[in-house]
């Protein structure tokens, strides 16, 4: 699963291996129906998911929390096909905008690796609560590939 993760300078990186072919991996990211069934760490999940996969396009996840509904939304600035996926990333009433998450999806031996990078977060505190986050979803994905 997660092979290494690191915060440093406000910049996530994160290394995940997954049991699944990089095709299934990418339309778990680029397809609503699937990315609304892992989408969200611990308890948290998503209500609501509008993607329009293309450069330019817009996407929008409400995730149900203890709390009430957070949104997170932005904007593909580059997309690859089961290769690479690369979005703005900000919380509706959030105190940062345009963080940029930067997806690139490679196959190993049958099994994929997904790199995750969480840039321009605006310090070490957020960069690490995203952290947190993205490993709970994470650990969701694997189980929801597994299924």
């Amino acid at each position: 699963m997660i092979e290494n993760s690191e915060v440093k300078d406000g910049v996530l990186t994160m290394s995940c291996m997954f049991d699944a072919n990089v095709s299934r991996v990418y339309q778990a990211w680029a397809d609503p129906s699937n990315i609304s069934q892992w989408m969200g760490p611990g308890t948290v999940t998503c209500e609501s998911v509008d993607i329009d996969l293309q450069v330019g396009g817009k996407y929008r996840l409400a995730m149900r929390t203890d709390d009430g509904v957070m949104t997170a939304f932005g904007e593909y600035r580059e997309i690859e096909t089961d290769s690479k996926l690369v979005f703005t990333w900000q919380w509706e009433n959030g105190s940062f905008t345009d963080s940029l998450v930067t997806l690139n999806f490679s196959e190993v031996e049958g099994q994929t690796r997904l790199q995750l990078i969480h840039t321009e977060l605006p310090d070490q505190g957020v960069a690490e609560h995203h952290g947190q986050g993205w490993t709970g979803s994470l650990v969701k994905l694997e189980h929801f590939l597994a299924g």
